[in-house]
């Protein structure tokens, strides 16, 4: 653990947004190796890669998160908060 390091508060909202797109990015890590060993079945004439493309197209969504106007993504905020600390610990 780094001694220099620092805490930052970040509201539960935020928490709870950074923690669903994690499980999500897991979900779709899950589900990689299916999809890759599908296209490579390609070839032999699976009959497997509608559901496989659907797979994908499901958990593309998931993973997009589209912020309304006035927000920004989890990330952007997630990383809003850090700089804001940083310049902070510089002071």
């Amino acid at each position: 653990m780094n001694p220099t390091a620092k805490t930052v508060t970040i509201s539960r909202e935020l928490a709870e947004n950074i923690a669903n797109t994690l499980f999500r990015l897991e979900r779709f890590a899950d589900h990689t190796e299916t999809i890759a060993v599908t296209i490579k079945e390609l070839p032999r004439g699976s009959c497997l890669i509608d559901s496989q493309v659907e797979m994908l197209l499901d958990l593309h969504e998931d993973m997009i998160q589209i912020p309304t106007p006035d927000a920004e993504s989890s990330a952007y905020a997630l990383w809003s908060i850090i700089e804001e600390a940083d310049k902070e610990a510089q002071k």
